[in-house]
């Protein structure tokens, strides 16, 4: 069991950090991985503080993460498709469709960031994340 914890955690962890859109940034859908990941997370840690965090928030960041991804390949075949002169009206819908799933789990898109760079920056942080990720399975 904890090599599927472990497993679960790397693909949870890539998922929601590396691998999310880009919210209200111009390159929503078409950008390169290194921009989604430098838009996606806040450029310094803010508000947040890892041990702040709860369970349930962590849960809800994990959810809109699931839902970004599953925006991200829904528009991203749809920018690539569009003429070019349609492509940012597609990546701004893209980003509300984000942001709307970000609040809809209780956060806001400035903490779903800065759980992002926490995530990155807080040493024991993951190791939580992948707690609450094996109690969804």
């Amino acid at each position: 069991m904890g090599n599927r914890r472990r497993s679960c955690s790397k693909r949870v962890t890539n998922t929601l950090v590396a691998g999310a859109l880009v919210l209200g940034g111009s390159g929503a859908v078409a950008a390169t991985p290194d921009r989604l990941y430098q838009d996606e997370v806040a450029d310094e840690a803010g508000s947040v503080e890892a041990d702040e965090l709860t369970d349930d928030g962590l849960h809800g960041f994990i959810e809109a993460a699931h839902e970004i991804q599953s925006i991200r390949a829904e528009y991203a075949e749809k920018v690539s498709e569009a003429k070019p002169s349609e492509r940012a009206a597609l990546q701004a819908e893209a980003a509300e469709k984000m942001a709307e799933a970000i609040e809809d789990q209780g956060l806001d898109v400035s903490e779903y960031r800065e759980i992002g760079w926490l995530l990155e920056n807080d040493a024991e942080l993951p190791d939580r994340l992948d707690r609450v990720a094996a109690t969804e399975s």
